[in-house]
C-alpha cells in the first residue's frame, strides 16, 4: 500500500522561502538601502575580524614567542590590528548604530506599518468574519516588523557565515585537508538536527497560538477599562481565573510533551557533532602531528585548531540559519497571504458619475456571511431622498446587516443595490460611503479632542458648525462644562486631565458627529440606547427637524422612536413582513402593533 505524500505547508518550500525572504527584503531596502546593507554585511565583517584577530594574530604571536622574535615584529602587527579594528571599524559601527541606524529602521518600520495598515483600511469587511483569515491578519499586523528584521539577521548571517568558512577554509586546505573533513561529517550532521529542531519549534509556537491567545485575552480583561466596572460588580472574575489556570494548565501540558524531544534532540546536537568530532577527535589529531610527527608548529597548531572552531562554528550557525530562514517562510507566508487578499468591495477601474443624491433602491437583494446561510433573503425597499425610515425587528433580523449593505460595507451576493438610478458597484467607493454618516451601536470615542471627535478629519473644526450639531444632539449641555471646550482631551489614553464621558455623554457626541458630516444619508443604529428619555425626545425632534433633503434611517428597538418616521419596515428573519406608517402598521395589527404595544405596556408598568 502506497503511503500518501507529505503535502507542503504554504512557505516550506525551499524556493519560497527565499523568494519570502526576498519580498520583504527589497521593502527594507527601498526605505533605507545603507542601513540594510551595514545589518546584512554586520556578521560578514565580524567573520573577517576574528579570524585576522583572534585566529591568525594568536598562531602568530605564539610562534613569535617559540623563535625567540624581537619585540618590534609581534608589537607591530598588534599596534596595526588595533588601528584597523578598534579606531576604524568600532568608531564607524558606534557612530551607525547610535547616530543613523534609529532614524533610518524607523523608515524601515513606518514602510511596514504602511504596507499592512493600507491593506487593513482597504481589505473587505468580510475578512473580518473569516476567523483563518483574521489569525493570519493579526499576525501580519503584529509580526511584520518583527520578521523583516528577523530575515535581515538570518540573511545576514548566512552571508557573514559563509565568508567565514572561506577565509578559514582556505586556510585549512593550504595547511591541513583533513580538518575540512572533520568540519563537513560536523555541519551535515548539525544540519540535518538543527532541520528537524527547528520544525519542532515551530509546531510548538503553532500549538500554542491558540492558548497564547486565550491567556492574552484574560490579561486584557484585567487591565482594560473597558472590564473595570464589571470585575468589581460581579464574580465573573473567578471564571477568569479557572480559565487563566486551565490555559496555563493547557501551556504547561503542551510544553512538557514537545520539549522533552527537544531537548534530547539539541544534547545530541550539541555533544556529538560538535563537542566529541572538533574538541575531542581533531584535537588529538593536531597535538599528535605537532608534538610527535613535528609537522606544525605551536603557532600553526594553535591556529589549525582555532579555524577548525570557527568553520565548525560557521556550518552550526548556517545549519540554523537555513532552517530558521524557512521557519521565518512560515509566518512571511502568513503576511503575505493576508496583503494578497483579493479585495472584492472596491470602486470600478472606470466608475460612473456619482450623483450629489437621491433614492436608495434595493431589488431583490439576498445576502450572507456564510455560502448557503443568508441574513437577507430577496429585499426590495426603496429610500426616498428625505424619507425618514425605521428599520425595526428582533435581535437577529438583518437590520444592521441591511445598512452594511447600502453603505456597500459590503456587496449582496444576489440582487442589486442603487443609489440615485446607478447600481454603487459602478460608484468611486470612497465618494460613495462619504454619502452616508453612520452612527452604530458599537460607535467609538477617539483619544483625542472634542473638536477632533467631531470633525473626525484633519481639516481644521469649524466652531460654530460643530456647536450647532452638538445643540441638536443635545451634547451642548456636556460641552458648556468641559474646561477646554472643543479642545479638551476625551479618555486618559495620553492624557492625565482626559475626560471619560459617560454613555449618553458618548452617544450625544457621536449624534452630533454624525450632523456635523452634513451627508445626504444619516443612518442611526439604535441612536437612543443609553439616552434618557427626554434625550431621546430631543433626538427624535431633532430628526424631524433636518432639512428635507437629507435622509435618515434609524433602526431602533423602541418603538417609541419610530412613530414620527415616514415609513417603518419590520424585518423577520432577513425578510420584510410589514411596511408602512406607525399608524397604517398599527391599524394593520400586525407584529409591528403587537410589539409596539408590549413595549407599551411595559414602559406604564415601569413609570408606574
Amino acid at each position: 500500500m502506497k503511503k500518501d505524500k507529505k503535502v507542503k505547508k504554504p512557505g516550506e518550500g525551499v524556493l519560497r522561502a527565499v523568494s519570502n525572504a526576498l519580498f520583504l527584503l527589497k521593502i527594507a531596502l527601498k526605505a533605507s538601502p545603507f542601513i540594510t546593507l551595514h545589518k546584512l554585511l554586520a556578521t560578514s565583517k565580524n567573520r573577517i575580524i576574528v579570524f585576522f584577530e583572534h585566529t591568525w594574530l594568536l598562531g602568530f604571536m605564539i610562534d613569535c614567542i617559540a623563535g625567540n622574535e624581537p619585540f618590534r615584529k609581534p608589537a607591530s602587527v598588534v599596534m596595526l590590528m588595533f588601528v584597523i579594528v578598534c579606531l576604524t571599524v568600532n568608531v564607524f559601527d558606534n557612530f551607525v548604530n547610535h547616530k543613523y541606524d534609529p532614524g533610518e529602521c524607523l523608515k524601515i518600520d513606518r514602510a511596514i506599518h504602511d504596507m499592512v495598515y493600507t491593506k487593513a483600511e482597504k481589505m473587505d469587511l468580510r475578512c473580518y468574519d473569516d476567523p483563518e483569515f483574521y489569525d493570519d491578519f493579526v499576525w501580519a499586523t503584529r509580526e511584520a516588523k518583527n520578521q523583516v528584521y528577523a530575515v535581515i539577521n538570518t540573511v545576514g548571517g548566512i552571508i557573514g557565515n559563509i565568508i567565514g568558512i572561506a577565509i578559514n577554509g582556505i586556510y585549512l586546505m593550504t595547511r591541513d585537508g583533513l580538518g575540512m573533513v572533520a568540519v563537513l561529517v560536523s555541519f551535515v550532521g548539525s544540519f540535518i538536527i538543527s532541520f528537524w529542531l527547528n520544525k519542532l519549534w515551530y509546531r510548538l509556537d503553532e500549538e500554542a497560538n491558540p492558548i497564547s491567545r486565550k491567556l492574552s485575552y484574560i490579561k486584557r480583561v484585567f487591565y482594560l477599562t473597558d472590564h473595570a466596572k464589571e470585575l468589581r460588580l460581579s464574580n465573573v472574575k473567578e471564571r477568569l481565573y479557572r480559565d487563566f489556570d486551565a490555559a496555563c494548565g493547557e501551556m504547561r501540558a503542551l510544553r512538557k510533551k514537545r520539549t522533552l524531544k527537544i531537548c534530547i534532540v539539541n544534547i545530541l546536537n550539541n555533544f556529538f557533532f560538535r563537542d566529541f568530532l572538533i574538541q575531542g577527535v581533531y584535537l588529538l589529531y593536531l597535538l599528535w602531528r605537532t608534538i610527535v610527527k613535528k609537522a606544525f608548529s605551536y603557532g600553526t597548531m594553535v591556529t589549525l585548531y582555532n579555524s577548525c572552531n570557527s568553520v565548525s562554528g560557521s556550518f552550526r550557525s548556517i545549519s540554523y540559519f537555513i532552517p530558521k530562514l524557512q521557519e521565518h517562510s512560515l509566518y512571511i507566508e502568513k503576511i503575505r497571504h493576508y496583503l494578497d487578499n483579493e479585495i472584492t468591495v472596491k470602486s470600478p477601474e472606470a466608475p460612473l458619475p456619482l450623483p450629489e443624491s437621491g433614492d436608495i433602491v434595493l431589488d431583490n437583494v439576498t445576502f450572507g456571511y456564510k455560502e448557503g446561510e443568508n441574513v437577507l433573503d430577496g429585499i426590495s425597499m426603496t429610500v426616498k431622498k428625505g424619507e425618514r425610515i425605521a428599520l425595526v425587528g428582533y435581535n437577529g433580523a438583518g437590520k444592521t446587516t441591511l445598512v452594511k449593505l447600502m453603505m456597500r460595507l459590503y456587496d449582496p451576493t444576489d440582487g442589486v443595490i442603487s443609489y440615485g438610478g446607478t447600481d454603487v458597484r459602478q460608484l468611486e467607493l470612497d465618494g460613495y460611503r462619504d454619502k452616508f454618516e453612520t452612527v452604530f451601536q458599537d460607535y467609538q470615542i477617539f483619544a483625542a479632542t472634542v473638536g477632533q471627535n467631531i470633525s473626525a478629519d484633519d481639516t481644521p473644526l469649524d466652531a460654530e458648525r460643530a456647536r450647532e450639531a452638538c445643540e441638536k444632539s443635545g451634547f451642548a449641555r456636556k460641552l458648556d462644562t468641559l474646561p477646554d471646550g472643543f479642545d479638551t482631551p476625551l479618555t486618559r489614553e495620553f492624557e492625565n486631565n482626559g475626560v471619560n464621558l459617560s454613555g449618553g455623554e458618548a452617544q450625544s457626541l457621536v449624534i452630533a458627529r454624525a450632523l456635523y458630516k452634513n451627508s445626504p444619508v444619516i443612518i442611526l443604529d439604535e441612536p437612543s440606547s443609553a439616552l434618557d428619555p427626554i434625550a431621546e425626545y430631543n433626538l427624535n425632534k431633532t430628526m424631524l427637524d433636518i432639512e428635507g433633503e437629507h435622509t435618515v434611517i434609524t433602526i431602533s428597538h423602541r418603538l417609541s422612536t419610530t412613530k414620527t418616521a415616514d415609513k417603518i419596515y419590520m424585518l423577520e428573519k432577513g425578510r420584510i413582513i410589514e411596511e408602512g406608517s406607525h399608524d397604517e402598521l398599527m391599524r394593520l395589527d400586525g407584529k409591528y402593533a403587537e410589539m409596539f404595544r408590549l413595549q407599551a405596556e411595559k414602559y406604564r408598568a415601569q413609570v408606574i
